[in-house]
């Protein structure tokens, strides 16, 4: 190609080995070795987290800018709210695919925990399992149901293209992951007024999510802590309206308006 062009990557999900150590062994070539990244215009991460983390570990010229990623369509956004009280009550949602790296497994026992206090709670998961590995995972999710004795309140739901109607009905989701990129999931349930409670992990639900006014942040790994935030969602319906409004008001922060901002003036408008 003789036409000159820059050369950018974009990050979708970490950037290094062991997800909870952001110095272990860089994952990507083009960015370990020195002499590819050198040839590199501009570094791409969805959070700023993740590009923070980069600029101390790679110390490079290279400019590292985060650009959120995905949209809110301004037809979502427009959309008339639908408060708590018009939800299906108690209704939590999972979406993810039922991988080792979602740890679907905390969030399980995080709602066993809270519905031993509130036992008008149920919980619906939604995705896919792993064929590679018959299936592993997802017979270890549904055996750790039937250990708890929640089949009649926690339901996986496989995969739905409706995911609309299901974001409508919820009342709040959850995510535990492991480790992430920049979770669509949270912006889809926050522009349909769902509140999220996530693990604080590498990386993206910090980035996204408001703690305490669309949602919240507790540790990775503190399942204790993630059974209390959802007790503490249930117990108060101050709260609960709180939370579903501040949900719709931070997913403007996604419109396409607001996300082309930063592809202006990182990508387009530039000298370089």
């Amino acid at each position: 190609m003789k036409t000159p062009a820059r050369k950018i990557e974009h990050f979708h999900n970490i950037h290094f080995r062991d997800y909870w150590d952001p110095s272990s062994p860089l994952t990507y070539n083009s960015i370990s070795n020195n002499e590819l990244l050198s040839k590199t215009d501009l570094v791409i991460t969805p959070g700023k987290h993740q590009a923070d983390d980069m600029r101390k570990r790679l110390r490079t010229q290279v400019p590292i800018v985060s650009i959120p990623v995905g949209i809110v369509p301004d037809e979502q956004l427009q959309a008339e709210h639908i408060p708590m009280s018009e939800r299906t009550k108690g209704k939590i949602i999972i979406i993810a695919r039922l991988f080792y790296e979602k740890r679907i497994d905390d969030a399980i026992k995080a709602f066993n925990q809270a519905y031993q206090k509130n036992d008008s709670l149920t919980l619906d998961i939604y995705g896919y399992g792993d064929g590679n590995d018959n299936f592993k995972e997802e017979k270890m999710l549904k055996k750790l149901v039937q250990d708890l004795g929640l089949e009649d309140v926690i339901h996986f739901m496989g995969y739905t293209q409706d995911m609309d109607s299901v974001y409508d009905n919820a009342q709040l989701s959850v995510l535990s992951s492991r480790y992430e990129g920049a979770p669509l999931s949270i912006v889809e349930a926050q522009s349909h007024g769902v509140p999220v409670i996530a693990y604080d992990i590498n990386y993206g639900p910090a980035d996204l999510i408001a703690d305490g006014q669309s949602g919240f942040i507790v540790p990775s790994g503190h399942i204790d802590e993630l059974a209390a935030k959802i007790t503490e969602f249930f117990a108060s319906p101050k709260l609960r309206r709180k939370l579903n409004e501040g949900a719709y008001e931070n997913a403007k922060r996604s419109s396409s308006e607001n996300v082309w901002r930063y592809w202006q003036k990182y990508v387009i408008d530039t000298d370089k």
